[in-house]
């Protein structure tokens, strides 16, 4: 029954998808005998392009987030963070400033992180702190402010205290719990999907 259910959504959402792909091609509106407002039309542009300009991001994490659930351990996770929980913040801010990522792709990295074993307080950290501490958002800021180095280093400086009060905050409430204990994840069978690059794509496509 849970299955039918399921897909019975996954085909509405199907064909919701190709309808929406139909009209944005072949459907020519003609706003002036519609009397579309202005204000919704402006709407509808911002939403479109919002939802461009983050769908490669989004893939990008989603195949990271594969990338890992295939060819990372748990073991190897629990060698790399520290066991004390305060000072394994520390290495949590700095990979947070080495991801050239954003706040689309990082989400199902993250995600994927936590269910192989990573702290919950030490992946909330990585969350909020690559989309404004990246490499990216670094030199974007100093072009912009570079006639005022304080202005930059401030703000990297205060992105990082906000970090690990964030991370420090989630620890003390939620300690190590699995807050995605409760989260239903269809996975594959390994021994049906071949390869790593198949058990990729598969993972991928969940």
């Amino acid at each position: 029954m849970t299955t039918l259910s399921q897909l019975s959504k996954d085909l509405i959402g199907v064909l919701l998808l190709m309808l929406f792909g139909y009209c944005f091609f072949f459907v020519d509106i003609n706003t002036n005998d519609l009397a579309i407002p202005a204000s919704l039309l402006n709407v509808n542009s911002i939403f479109l392009s919002i939802v461009l300009e983050a769908i490669p991001f989004i893939l990008l994490g989603v195949f990271a987030s594969a990338l890992i659930q295939v060819f990372v351990s748990e073991e190897f996770i629990q060698r790399l963070i520290p066991k004390n929980p305060y000072i394994a913040l520390l290495p949590a801010v700095l990979v947070s400033a080495l991801l050239p990522v954003c706040e689309c792709a990082i989400i199902p990295v993250i995600r994927r992180l936590l269910k192989k074993g990573m702290p919950l307080h030490i992946g909330i950290v990585i969350l909020v702190g690559a989309p404004i501490l990246n490499p990216v958002v670094f030199a974007a800021t100093f072009y912009a402010f570079q006639s005022n180095t304080f202005i930059v280093y401030s703000r990297m400086g205060l992105a990082v205290v906000a970090c690990l009060l964030i991370g420090l905050s989630v620890y003390f409430f939620f300690k190590n719990s699995n807050q995605l204990r409760h989260v239903h994840v269809h996975e594959h069978e390994e021994a049906n999907v071949g390869n790593k690059l198949k058990q990729t794509l598969y993972h991928a496509g969940d």
